[in-house]
């Protein structure tokens, strides 16, 4: 599975809808529409730009994980398997979904 391509943005609706857009790399590339509704209170724009920064994070979580595999299991005292096997679980999430 491969994702849109970067950068992703988010784009807030001007006509007072309570919707942000997450938009890809052209405007026609809709990849999310977070709405506000009486469950999400305001939390919906805040959503909108996690989903926005998931490309760059899932990056960042691949370049940690390959680092940390070069390391010692112990730096100073402190495991690194418990921060390994969370980076593997957020990338296999990002690139194949719930198992």
């Amino acid at each position: 599975m491969s994702h849109t391509l970067r950068p992703w943005r988010i784009y807030r609706s001007s006509q007072g809808t309570g919707r942000v857009y997450v938009l890809g790399g052209s405007p026609d590339d809709a990849l999310a529409d977070v709405i506000l509704s009486p469950t999400t209170s305001l939390n919906y724009v805040a959503n909108a730009h996690l989903i926005a920064a998931a490309p760059e994070l899932l990056d960042a979580a691949t370049l940690a994980l390959d680092m940390l595999l070069h390391l010692p299991d112990r730096i100073g005292g402190i495991g690194t398997g418990y921060v390994k096997e969370r980076l593997e679980a957020a990338i296999l999430k990002a690139e194949k979904g719930d198992a």
